[in-house]
Formats: structure tokens, C-alpha cells, sequence
């Protein structure tokens, strides 16, 4: 079992596709301020997974956004390097009976390979578990095995032929998460839903570990009207703000609560029920106007 190096710290995982834009860095930001109040490593872990995506110039723009609000990761690491520990594990999952094949489409199920679902889950119809195909084509999926028998809530985590399969968002991140042993993952609250999926998978993987993980949900910035930043909304990245860097972390100090944070941190019990605590920010959504005033 092949482990990621540090064996604590406080993760903060960016995809190299685009440049961030403000709710980006105040994530990265939170995650950098609970590392520090907890004492732990700040980690980065580029999930450069999506290699049509994913490019090297992106996140070279991503770090020095970062080093420009005085963020400097004590560790990198690069989730593509690690693509042979996610197709060895896929392996091991599949002569346990853990995973199973899916002939299905992606227009057929809803799901997109290799990137962050930020939309609740598609419901899975179940029908390569309860009858499951003889004939593999070259696209075949694969699927975690959830408890209940009739598939509805197994998650597509890998396609292709299985010693060459490209692992797919939940996969990845839950293998790595575990395999690192990190104290604290932070992330915005629009990937609650991947959570249960990937905690499953975390404890799979690393028993003694996997349940005792910490997600802290940061609150999603939205633009006035509510709608979603995406990497190509216009005005909202470091360069195009009309603020200079130290107003923005004034911002960032006033619209976050970090003793209430780390106070349910260091408070949370062990991790070890079905369904643990959500450790969040009381907002779930903070529009432009009120973080930048």
C-alpha cells in the first residue's frame, strides 16, 4: 500500500484548469488558516486527473495566486503521479467484489469522468448490478458496490479496461485521502454529496484511518444573482478584482469565523459513526456584495 509521505496535515485539493477566481482562493485561504491553528501541515494535492483538462500554465497562474496572498503549501503533490497506486487498488477492489462492471453510457446514467460532481448525485438505475454484462466493451465503467442491493446509490468511480482504467473523481480522491492520512480535508460546500461515497471508500482502503478523516465544507461564493463562480466568470480572479491583496484578506478575516472552525475540529469525536457530523460554515452560500463589501 503505497503511502503519500506526510501523515497528518490539512489538505486543499485545486484542479489545474483554469485560473481560481475569489471563492477558489478563500477556500485555499481557510484551508491554510486551519492547518496553522491546528498546528499541521498545509498539503496541496493538484488533481491534475483530467489530463485534457488539466495544464501545467494553470496552475503555475494557481500558485502564484497563492504565494501572492502569502500562501505556501508545505507540500505538493501531484495526483496523476499516482495513477498506478489508483489502478492497483481498483484491482484489489475487484477480486474482493467490491466494484463491479457497468456497460451503461454516460448520457444513459448522467455521469461525467474525472471531474468534481458539483450537482447531487444521478440515481443509478442498478441494472449491470442486478444483471450484470458478459460482454465488456473498451468503455466499460465500473461502479462501487454500496450496501443496498439495488445499486441505486453506486457511483461510477473508473472506466475503461480494468488494468489500464482511467479512475474517475471519487476514486482518486478517496484513495489519496486515505493513502495520505490527512487530518483535515477542506472543500466548498457543493461537494457535500461526495462525501458519504468517498468516506466508504477511505475506510475501505485504510481501516485505521479512513473513518477518523475530517471535512471541513467551506461556504460556495456566489455572484450577486446567486449563480455559480466558474473559472470562466469574468472579473472575479485575483488580477481582475478592484481591490488590492491585503483588502482581500481583510475580507476573508471578516467573513470567516476561525476560532468557531477550529473549535469543531478539535471538538469532533472520532468519526467512526455511519453518518458523522457535517463540520461547515454556518452560511451555506456568501454573495460577491457581502464578501467584498
Amino acid at each position: 500500500m503505497s503511502a503519500i509521505g506526510i501523515q497528518s496535515g490539512v489538505r486543499f485539493a485545486p484542479s489545474p484548469t483554469g485560473r481560481f477566481h475569489v471563492g477558489n482562493l478563500r477556500t485555499a485561504w481557510i484551508s491554510e488558516q486551519l492547518a496553522r491553528g491546528l498546528g499541521q501541515a498545509w498539503i496541496v494535492r493538484v488533481e491534475d486527473l483530467d489530463p485534457l483538462r488539466s495544464k501545467s500554465h494553470f496552475w503555475s497562474m494557481q500558485q502564484s495566486d497563492l504565494h501572492k496572498l502569502g500562501l505556501v503549501a508545505d507540500q505538493i503533490v501531484w495526483q496523476r503521479e499516482r495513477l498506478h497506486v489508483h489502478r492497483q487498488s481498483l484491482q484489489q477492489a475487484f477480486a474482493e467484489g467490491r466494484i463491479y462492471p457497468c456497460n451503461c453510457s454516460r448520457r444513459e446514467v448522467l455521469e461525467a469522468l474525472a471531474s468534481a460532481p458539483h450537482e447531487p448525485e444521478a440515481i443509478y438505475n442498478g441494472k449491470c448490478r442486478l444483471n450484470p454484462p458478459r460482454n465488456l466493451h473498451e468503455n466499460v465503467g465500473w461502479r462501487w458496490k454500496f450496501a443496498e442491493a439495488d445499486g441505486h446509490r453506486d457511483p461510477l468511480i473508473a472506466r475503461g479496461e480494468l488494468r489500464e482504467v482511467e479512475p474517475a473523481y471519487h476514486w482518486a480522491c478517496a484513495i489519496d485521502d486515505a493513502d495520505g492520512g490527512y487530518q483535515v480535508l477542506v472543500r466548498a460546500i457543493d461537494l457535500l454529496s461526495a462525501e458519504p461515497i468517498q468516506r466508504e471508500i477511505r475506510i475501505w482502503r485504510r481501516p485505521d484511518v479512513g473513518a477518523a478523516v475530517r471535512v471541513f465544507h467551506t461556504a460556495l461564493v456566489v455572484q450577486d444573482d446567486g449563480s455559480r463562480l466558474e473559472k470562466r466568470t469574468q472579473g472575479v480572479t485575483l488580477d481582475e478584482l478592484k481591490i488590492s491583496v491585503d483588502q482581500l484578506l481583510e475580507a476573508f478575516h471578516r467573513s470567516f469565523d476561525r476560532d468557531a472552525a477550529l473549535a469543531s475540529l478539535r471538538q469532533a469525536p472520532e468519526l467512526k459513526s455511519e453518518t458523522p457530523p457535517v463540520l461547515r460554515e454556518a452560511a451555506s452560500q456568501l454573495r460577491l456584495r457581502e464578501l467584498l463589501g
